[in-house]
Parts: C-alpha cells; structure tokens; sequence
C-alpha cells in the first residue's frame, strides 16, 4: 500500500519542523557556549582609566534612585541612557563600564533574543524620534540611535556580548578586539578584575593616578601610589554605602597607612563632592585593608545587604 499525497506532506513539515527546532537548539546552544567562554574583560577599549562592574543590577538600580550619592558617582563615568538600559535589563548580568578620556563603553553577555526585546523595549523608546542607522564593518552590524546634539548611541552585538557607546571609535576597537582576540587591557588591571567579590553589588576599579594619592615622609620624601590599579569592592548596609579594599603592607611603611587612608578620603570627596567617606584600616599578615562608608543620603536610611 503506497503512501497518499497528504501523508507525504504530513512527514514532510513532520522533518521540517524537526529540522527548525535542530537548528534553533544548537544556535541556542552555541550562543550559550560562546557566553560563558567569553570573558568581559578581554573586550575592554585600550586606556580606560575607571572599570565599574556592577554585579547585582537589581539592587543597585533600586538603590540609586534619589540617591544623591550614588547619583553623584555614577553620573560622572556613565551617561544617563546607559544606566537606564541597566534598570531595564535586569535580567542581564554583569554590567561592565570602561571610562576612557573618549567615553564610556559598557559590555554584557546578551544573546542575540535578548537584544533583538531591549532594541524594541527600551531603545525604541528612549530615541523614538528617528529611525536607527544600521551599518557593517569587519563583517558586523553596528546599530546607531540618533540623540541629542548630534551624538549617536551606538551598539553591535557578536558572539553573545552586548556592547554599547556613545563613542563609535571605542565601539569599532573593542569590535575589532573581540574579532582577533587580541585584548588591550595591561596585567594589572586584568587580575585585579578577577580578585573582587562577585557578590558585592559593585566594584570599582581606578588607576591610583586619578586620585594623586601620596604623603609626606620627611620634607624632602614623599611615599606616592601611582602607575598602579586599585580596587574596592562597593555594598549597601544601614542606610551606608560602604567600600573594602586592599593594598600591600610594607614594613617600612607602617606608620603611614593612616595617613594615607586620610588622603583616600579627602581626594574621594573631591572627586565626588557628596562622599563623606572615613577609612577604618587593619593588618592581616601581608596586607591592609581599607574600609569606609559614607551615608547614602542626609535623611534617609537603606536597608542593605
């Protein structure tokens, strides 16, 4: 008994259908591989000079809504529709930003579903005004939002990472980066990023320089941190952002710690005006650590973990 015409074609959209649901797994799949093998920090823009990860999105956003402080800091390194795109995708993880003299870049694993539901969600809304402009280069599609005074947010998304600026000179490196696998970020750093606590809400990372920290020995010696990268990891507790971070001990210099968490201080209040922040320091074997905290706001208090 030979098959009839409609069961033929019943077992063809049977193998078609197989076939769809085969394909979309292993893009699927493969997309999932390519996000977990990737690591963010090989893809930072050449010369950043402050790294921000923040790792817990959700509390972060919460928190830093109508508060001065973290206002403060982040209004400094990262433009407002960047932190907006991180209010809206909290289901992404974790949000890196590079500041560079040209801009602020901020990558995040993402697949293409993913990006495809922002681009329609949150940046269709954010620059309804015009059309996108689409455009390839090194075999890419970059996708550039008209803003505001001529500027253009841009964005291209390869490989399950997401990568967005404001800079499409920054944008365009860390593209090329990605495609020779040839990442620009020095040792220090780089090591650095892998030391800090992943649970902590955020950490910060910023070259020693920034801050011109140094104190005086004598009236001719001075004992000065420079050429040097620096970490801290940043959490919330009773109404207090609080920071943690480390530094070698050296013998010789046991007298000056102090000191020169009192300069951390004064150079971290300068640099962000609402920062109050005052430097507990301890000793454990080889090295220091710093703790400060400073409120959130005047009045307010927020719980914290």
């Amino acid at each position: 008994m030979h098959p009839n015409k409609k069961e033929i074609i019943i077992c063809l959209l049977a193998f078609i259908a197989l076939g769809v649901a085969a394909s979309f797994f292993y893009r699927t799949l493969k997309e999932g591989k390519e996000m977990v093998q990737v690591s963010l920090y090989d893809l930072v823009a050449p010369e950043p000079s402050v790294l921000l990860i923040i790792n817990r999105p959700s509390l972060v956003a919460d928190s830093w809504k109508d508060k001065p402080v973290l206002e403060d800091i982040f209004s400094q390194h990262i433009p407002t529709p960047l932190l907006t795109l991180v209010d809206k995708s909290r289901g992404l993880r974790p949000f890196l930003f590079s500041v560079h003299s040209q801009g602020t870049v901020l990558y995040v694993k993402a697949n293409h579903s993913q990006v495809q539901a922002i681009e329609k969600e949150v940046l269709g809304t954010l620059f309804s005004a015009y059309a996108p402009q689409r455009q390839k280069k090194y075999g890419i599609d970059f996708v550039y939002y008209p803003d505001t005074e001529n500027r253009f947010l841009g964005y291209y998304e390869y490989e399950g990472i997401w990568v967005v600026s404001y800079s499409r000179k920054l944008l365009e490196e860390v593209a090329l980066q990605q495609l020779t696998g040839q990442p620009s970020l020095a040792a220090d750093p780089a090591m650095l990023c892998k030391d800090v606590d992943t649970h902590s809400p955020l950490n910060i990372l910023f070259k020693a320089n920034l801050l011109d920290l140094y104190v005086n020995i004598s009236d001719t010696t001075e004992w000065r941190i420079q050429d040097k990268w620096l970490a801290a990891d940043l959490f919330f507790t009773e109404g207090h952002l609080c920071s943690h971070g480390a530094y070698p001990y050296y013998e010789a210099l046991d007298t000056l710690y102090t000191a020169m968490g009192d300069t951390l201080s004064m150079r971290l209040q300068t640099l962000y005006p609402r920062l109050q922040p005052a430097f507990e320091i301890h000793k454990e074997e080889n090295t220091v650590y710093y703790t400060g905290c400073t409120p959130l706001t005047g009045n307010e208090s927020q719980a914290g973990q």
